[in-house]
């Protein structure tokens, strides 16, 4: 009885260390185009690292919350021709309804990347603070420590989404579609 709860701990801390490292994949490839635009604004601009930082995961949440957003619009609109039925009403739009709705859809997509950027904040500082910790502690090379940040954060993002809210994913994905 004992030995099945140490399997029980045992396997679940197996199984974040595997969800963080298949998280951690592509937050690293954002944190790496994150640093490279922020550098960038830091060395151009002259601004302080908060603000390059905050522009620029600003930039590349906007980024991506455009192609989430449009990726289902487009499939289905490349859906008709397949099923030779005709299009949805939402997609029998002239062109003056479209851009009648572009701003709106434009202020939209606008504020729901600063929300998000306001909610990835915290975890960026996390994986910053990991990554000058290990860099500072260890000599290690630069790579290992950028990786070892974005994981930290990583493990952190999937304890907060799986214990304090696991609501949160369900809640995110009703934001971005829905409001």
């Amino acid at each position: 009885m004992v030995i099945e709860v140490f399997y029980n701990i045992f396997f679940s801390i197996i199984e974040l260390l595997r969800l963080s490292f298949i998280l951690s994949i592509p937050m690293l490839a954002c944190a790496i185009v994150i640093k490279a635009i922020a550098s960038r604004l830091m060395k151009r601009y002259e601004i302080g690292f908060a603000k390059a930082s905050m522009f620029s995961t600003y930039l590349v949440v906007l980024v991506l919350i455009i192609v989430l957003y449009s990726f289902p619009l487009y499939l289905g609109y490349l859906e008709s021709p397949l099923t030779q039925q005709p299009k949805p009403l939402h997609f029998q739009f002239t062109l003056i309804e479209f851009l009648a709705e572009l701003p709106s859809l434009a202020l939209k997509l606008l504020l729901k990347a600063l929300a998000f950027t306001l909610l990835i904040m915290p975890l960026e500082f996390v994986a910053i603070f990991a990554f000058e910790t290990i860099k500072n502690k260890l000599t290690a090379p630069k790579t290992f420590s950028v990786f070892a940040g974005v994981f930290v954060s990583a493990i952190v993002t999937v304890l907060i989404t799986l214990i304090v809210f696991p609501f949160a994913v369900t809640g995110l994905v009703y934001f971005l579609y829905f409001t």
